[in-house]
């Protein structure tokens, strides 16, 4: 949760949220993530990338495919938040 808004591209829809919470099709960008936390009064920013194994139960994995409601969905990561 950010106290400022950065030069980082967010997706606020309530006002003053200040938390990037979306669905979105497109890959997730790591750099976005960490400019928009970015802040000169924060000392560290820690990060998690995580891949798909290339195998599952023995079989090979070729595609991963989510699908949501997207307003569904972005309300109840903001419940969370």
């Amino acid at each position: 949760r950010r106290k400022q808004p950065m030069a980082a591209q967010a997706a606020q829809t309530d006002g003053d949220d200040l938390d990037l919470c979306r669905v979105q099709s497109e890959p997730l960008s790591h750099d976005e993530a960490v400019a928009f936390v970015t802040s000169g009064d924060c000392g560290a920013i820690s990060t998690f990338l995580g891949t798909t194994r290339n195998n599952f139960d023995g079989r090979p994995v070729r595609t991963l495919m989510y699908e949501a409601y997207a307003p569904m969905a972005e309300s109840k990561m903001r419940e969370i938040l």
